[in-house]
């Protein structure tokens, strides 16, 4: 199980695209960006928000959530 969290400033994480695991990221103000592909998908959230949830398999847990600044996985 993995948690991130930050008030302000850019979230940057690499997995394997053989990696198992499930995620759930989610910033306040800022950006998502999903270099990882399906079957994580973006949905906006609020005015200035995003979310980036998705299963690829199994797995642990990964929480990610930014109050300001980007997350990209």
């Amino acid at each position: 199980k993995m948690e991130i969290r930050t008030r302000s400033g850019d979230v940057d994480i690499d997995f394997p695209k053989t990696a198992k695991f499930e995620l759930r990221a989610k910033v306040d103000r800022g950006d998502i960006n999903n270099d990882y592909g399906p079957p994580l998908r973006v949905e906006s959230e609020g005015s200035r928000g995003y979310r980036l949830e998705g299963n690829t398999g199994g797995g642990p847990s990964v929480t990610i959530e930014a109050g300001r600044g980007s997350i990209t996985v």
